[in-house]
């Protein structure tokens, strides 16, 4: 499994970010060439992502109005999207799910608050 620190950490080299100001997720997400969309989802999804071939999708809900829940969600969201891209979650048991699960929560903890 990828390492989610390391990937953050060649993010913020690659995107030259600026780790003493908050980062703008979403100008980073568009600096990826990730499509952004909000649209009202299921009750209790926050967001979502999908990948196929070149293309690449973060899905937020329309309900989410906290700010900073919405940018830890965009960030978990890329998390998956860049830890996880390869993997088809409809087969992997509920230990492994948790465990992506962690990885996309330990990225966004590390991309939005770094050392």
């Amino acid at each position: 499994m990828n390492n989610p620190t390391k990937i953050v950490n060649e993010l913020i080299y690659d995107y030259n970010l600026n780790i003493e100001e908050a980062i703008d997720i979403e100008d980073l997400i568009s600096k990826m060439n990730i499509r952004l969309v909000s649209t009202e989802l299921e009750e209790g999804i926050l967001g979502a992502s999908k990948v196929e071939g070149l293309k690449r999708l973060i899905v937020i809900s329309s309900k989410v109005y906290n700010e900073e829940q919405k940018r830890f969600t965009l960030a978990h969201e890329l998390g998956h999207i860049l830890l996880h891209s390869s993997l088809n979650n409809e087969d992997l048991n509920s230990t492994e799910n948790r465990q992506i699960e962690r990885q996309a929560n330990l990225f966004a903890s590390c991309l939005l608050l770094p050392e």
